[in-house]
């Protein structure tokens, strides 16, 4: 299990608010009949809930991941309700007893809201996903040679030469799908033939490949009425997702990924950008210094 800085930080400030919220309508019980006793079960049943919504999260986690994520969840949510009896002694008098059992367990109100929502506070904090193996065996990608689609196997390290290494196109697109919130990166040639993907099991890069170069190149000729033709990047953003498009001569490079994401996937799109530029010019020359020339003609 990871867990991820930034996204801890938010979740400890919407914690907070939520904490706090009970407060502006305690002590109403809206008609919910208090809690009488904080029983071991009780708390049980709530650890089996963290455990199942986080297993409904994570379907490949492992099982250890899981219940890591719920017992910080539960961890959180008592957290949640000291600080709320904390708040309630201040404003209402109450004894450090008595508001401790209104905030772990008495008071539903307050108690249930914070059952209910801490594990999607939590759900962007964890990490469960399976790790990459390290070493994994060599595989077979699609490469293009001479405008055509043919297959064979690439290193998984990345190329190497003597003391110098050079990642190759499957290791820029891995870096970027090694992201958490990065559904798919792929890289298609000018023809719309995928040369490498990485992402999620169920991401349909045969779907996405085509639908690139149309999509990149049909806002290409409708920019030529304008006085600046050159597109190197364009991003759409969808009801659940954002696409990302970058021309890296003589390729496409496509980035989706999920619409609540920071600005960090951003900076993986130019380092592995910059990853393909040199292998291209590394493994073909004669096309790399082919589409610089047809850029300065135009």
């Amino acid at each position: 299990m990871i867990v991820k800085g930034p996204e801890f930080k938010k979740a400890m400030l919407l914690g907070l608010v939520l904490a706090a919220a009970p407060s502006f309508y305690y002590p109403y019980a809206f008609g919910w009949r208090s809690a009488v006793g904080g029983s071991a079960v009780l708390f049980l049943l709530e650890f089996g809930y963290y455990g199942l919504m986080f297993y409904l999260f994570w379907r490949r986690a492992g099982v250890s991941g899981v219940l890591g994520a719920a017992a910080a969840a539960l961890g959180f949510r008592l957290s949640l309700g000291i600080v709320f009896s904390m708040i309630t002694a201040a404003l209402f008098g109450l004894g450090a007893k008595e508001a401790l059992q209104v905030g772990l367990y008495r008071y539903l109100p307050a108690v249930l809201p914070h059952v209910l929502l801490a594990p999607f506070i939590l759900r962007s904090v964890f990490d469960l996903r399976r790790q990459r193996r390290v070493a994994p065996p060599p595989r077979k990608i699609e490469a293009m040679h001479s405008g055509r689609r043919s297959t064979a196997p690439t290193e998984s390290s990345g190329w190497s030469h003597g003391a110098d290494q050079m990642p190759d196109f499957d290791s820029a697109v891995e870096h970027i799908a090694a992201y958490s919130t990065v559904r798919l990166a792929l890289l298609v040639d000018d023809e719309g033939l995928s040369v490498a993907r990485a992402g999620r099991p169920h991401a349909d890069s045969d779907l996405w490949a085509p639908v690139t170069n149309l999509l990149f190149d049909a806002i290409r000729r409708e920019l030529r009425r304008t006085p600046d033709t050159t597109v190197q990047r364009l991003e759409l953003t969808q009801s659940d997702q954002r696409i990302v498009v970058v021309h890296v001569q003589p390729f496409y490079l496509a980035v989706l990924f999920d619409s609540t994401t920071d600005e960090l996937v951003n900076v993986r799109i130019a380092q592995a950008t910059d990853m393909i530029k040199r292998y291209a010019e590394h493994k073909y020359p004669k096309v790399a210094r082919r589409a610089a020339t047809e850029v300065a003609y135009v």
